[in-house]
């Protein structure tokens, strides 16, 4: 009985083993590409970079060496195929309208746009190699972290949801991430340098926009998750963060008002508090 289900299990475990040597397709010093993701694995981390739809990059990293697939907030998207080139000292990995290039000893990236116009870049310091991306062990797979990128301080920050503050402009803030009565945190950052961001992560946190960094950090949770793409203009953006995290309903054509069944608000046609014309796209800002 017991050879029988050797000669079961065997060939599928060779089948399997065969699977994955073929999905990967080469390897470079500390970088692997596979079929359409970039991975970077040394001292301890592992990252992944995918195309999450057109013109968008995610970034999944944690120090267990495991990645999982919650998407949290966003939706499912198209599939996308990655250009990817690597080697012992760099790789590059484009979609679209947005590039990555990667150093190999620290694994240092830097997000530029199709003109080549550096749109974020994670911070170093000579004295932290991990100052990028932070992990604090907190038992099991998860960890207190914080990642961390180089500010300008001409950068203009919008976004991130409703606070108790009366900052448009948001660079020089720390935001509190986390949902209160009076705030309502949103982790999507809009930036003047034309990049739209999304912290992909549900646990209490903050954001830190100062004139020297800008940063994320969470409390406890299983890995570093962001999205980022770029756009021509706040309209091109803020159509982009819909498309991969949803719109609003649609209203019903009239509400009762006070329970009043024969007197009805006027009727709208979106929930929406985003301009949109009458093709339902969202409107350039004024």
């Amino acid at each position: 009985m017991n050879t029988r289900i050797l000669r079961i299990i065997i060939p599928l475990i060779c089948l399997f083993a065969i699977a994955e040597v073929s999905a990967q397709e080469s390897t470079e010093g500390p970088f692997t590409q596979f079929a359409n993701r970039l991975q970077w694995e040394n001292e301890g981390e592992l990252y992944w970079i995918d195309a999450f739809g057109p013109d968008t990059l995610r970034f999944r990293g944690s120090k267990s060496l495991r990645i999982t697939d919650e998407n949290w907030n966003l939706l499912p998207q198209p599939e996308v195929k990655l250009e990817i080139s690597i080697t012992a000292e760099s790789a590059v990995v484009k979609n679209g309208n947005i590039r990555a290039d990667f150093e190999a000893r620290r694994g240092r990236i830097t997000y530029l746009n199709d003109q080549d116009e550096v749109l974020l870049r994670e911070a170093y310091h000579h004295h932290h190699p991990q100052f990028a991306r932070q992990f604090r062990s907190k038992g099991s797979d998860h960890f207190e972290l914080k990642v961390t990128f180089d500010a300008e301080k001409d950068e203009h920050l919008y976004g991130m949801g409703q606070h108790p503050n009366d900052c448009l402009d948001l660079k020089g803030t720390v935001l509190e991430l986390a949902q209160k009565n009076t705030q309502i945190s949103i982790p999507f950052l809009l930036s003047s340098k034309g990049y739209g961001f999304i912290w992909n992560n549900p646990a209490v946190g903050r954001a830190e926009l100062s004139l020297t960094h800008t940063s994320f950090y969470a409390e406890y949770t299983k890995q570093i998750d962001y999205v980022i793409f770029a756009g021509e203009t706040p309209a091109d953006l803020v159509t982009h963060y819909s498309d991969l995290t949803g719109t609003a309903r649609r209203c019903r054509n009239s509400l009762p008002v006070s329970g009043n069944r024969s007197s009805a608000i006027t009727p709208r046609k979106t929930c929406c508090r985003w301009p949109v014309n009458t093709s339902g796209a969202i409107s350039p800002f004024r």
